[in-house]
């Protein structure tokens, strides 16, 4: 799915809404299941981390919130979940 009018219209609005904000929306189907991400650059999310994050949100094809959760990438280590 690569524009909103391709998602459920719970979705299409949480994608409208989101590009308001400056996020990025990625989204596929498998049969009935649709799975729909966003997410956002942020500030060095917490005060011992000197690096941006990656503010990733799912939701379920009803629009509920499903999972959320901050990336940071560390060197050496790759892309790992903070801590909040």
């Amino acid at each position: 799915m690569t524009v909103p009018s391709d998602l459920p219209a719970v979705l299409q609005r949480i994608a409208i809404r989101g590009a308001k904000q400056k996020l990025s929306w990625l989204a596929w189907r498998k049969d009935k299941a649709v799975w729909f991400y966003t997410a956002q650059l942020i500030p060095a999310p917490l005060a011992n981390v000197r690096r941006p994050g990656l503010k990733i949100s799912g939701y379920d094809e009803r629009g509920r919130l499903t999972e959320c959760g901050v990336w940071v990438n560390v060197p050496r280590r790759g892309w790992q979940r903070c801590a909040l």
